[in-house]
């Protein structure tokens, strides 16, 4: 199946949009697959001591996102060298085009046969180790006050700190059993000039991160020292490359291609309920900048934001939630390694780019998710741009959203 209309801007105020383009000569074999190269993978225990290497498994894989939190899986066998050196509370790492990654080890499946016998093979899985920020709730000033820990900072670099320092690393802000020992700040953080408005009350520290990594398109991640349990909380903000970097059959760095375009989930116009109840609750109406939606192509939403108290708050609570549902474009791509752009020295996770499928589709998209899996064939990379694909635990997450202030109130 080809579809030959391009996109174009002229095409979206129509909103009916909604068709995904696979190329027909798409197959999963193993030409989706480059030249194989091993890479090992370290084990470490749960005080970040390492055990050794584990370069001999079945399967690999690890996907590394731009706003949520990393995840992966390991198919070994359990007599493999080092094998019995993972244990649930430790570590893994393993560096590929010049990125280390570190997970943490959270499920071991050990299958057995009706026998009783345990079969040979183990899936091991978990998420990156900013996961660990997910271990704390925002409970800074939830017990004085409004009850609220309410940031309107300059930029979204200065919002994510506090939380994290609030609630993570400073003693006399969160508590010394609360501190996760280890865990700095980055002396030298990156400038950023979207400001941010956000009241935090009881969520994990990690949603509150995605909220304001989805408002200012940054992102976090955790860095290494080196040595123990000592990380660095970073900010990370993507590069606009796509005058450069071209994704695309043309230069042989695609094996194969899906593209989604939908306005489904397409909402412009939020009406963001604040305090109070009925008559007498607090609603303003938020939409993009420019005139009020009207007519036709106005598409309403309602935002539960019974936790901001203050104008700006429920602003930027109905413009963080329009900017996840407006007319998604939604791409997957099989990478290919090549010489023409190199993944890790001309582009990254986070960068912006142009993807360029004859007849098909032109257009620049961020890459928020990079899965990288590796097996006995090889290494096999997917690159996810614009938004990923919605799956079960998407959809939960945000409907678990839409009751979650109220919740915590």
């Amino acid at each position: 199946m080809t579809i030959t209309q391009p996109y174009e801007s002229s095409v979206i105020d129509w909103g009916v949009i909604d068709w995904m383009v696979v190329d027909e000569d798409y197959t999963q074999t193993s030409q989706s697959y480059i030249t194989p190269k091993a890479v090992p993978v370290e084990i470490y225990s749960s005080a970040m001591v390492y055990l050794g290497i584990l370069d001999d498994y079945t399967q690999f894989k690890f996907s590394e996102n731009w706003y949520e939190v990393d995840s992966w899986s390991l198919t070994v066998n359990r007599y493999r060298i080092n094998a019995s050196q993972l244990a649930v509370g430790g570590f893994i790492r393993y560096t590929n085009n010049g990125y280390s990654h570190i997970g943490i080890i959270e499920r071991i499946e050990k299958p057995l046969a009706l026998t009783g016998k345990a079969s040979e093979q183990w899936v091991v899985s978990g998420h990156g180790i900013e996961a660990v920020l997910s271990y704390r709730l925002a409970t800074y000033v939830t017990g004085s006050g409004t009850g609220f820990h309410t940031v309107s900072a300059a930029s979204g670099t200065d919002a994510m700190r506090e939380y994290v320092d609030y609630n993570c690393i400073t003693s006399a802000k969160c508590g010394a059993t609360r501190v996760i020992t280890g865990l700095t700040l980055d002396a030298t953080p990156a400038a950023d000039a979207t400001s941010v408005t956000y009241s935090a009350r009881f969520q994990p520290i990690t949603d509150v991160l995605y909220d304001i990594c989805t408002a200012t398109a940054l992102s976090y991640e955790l860095t290494w020292s080196g040595t123990g349990l000592n990380f660095t909380f970073d900010v990370r903000a993507g590069a606009d490359v796509s005058s450069v970097v071209k994704i695309s059959p043309e230069f042989d760095n695609v094996e194969w291609f899906k593209y989604l375009l939908t306005n489904a989930e397409l909402k412009n116009t939020a009406y963001v309920g604040g305090i109070g109840e009925a008559a007498a609750r607090d609603v303003d109406i938020v939409y993009p900048v420019g005139s009020e939606p009207s007519a036709w192509t106005r598409r309403e939403t309602f935002v539960e934001a019974s936790d901001c108290l203050d104008t700006a708050a429920m602003q930027s609570r109905g413009d963080s939630t329009l900017a996840t549902m407006k007319l998604q474009m939604v791409l997957e791509v099989g990478y290919l390694e090549s010489n023409t752009f190199k993944y890790g020295d001309d582009f990254k996770i986070g960068d912006t780019v142009t993807v360029v499928f004859p007849s098909v589709v032109t257009t620049t998209g961020q890459i928020v998710s990079v899965t990288e899996e590796f097996n006995a064939k090889g290494i096999k990379t997917t690159l996810g741009i614009g938004r990923a694909y919605p799956n079960l635990t998407s959809v939960m997450k945000d409907d678990r959203k839409k009751t979650s202030a109220q919740v915590r109130r």
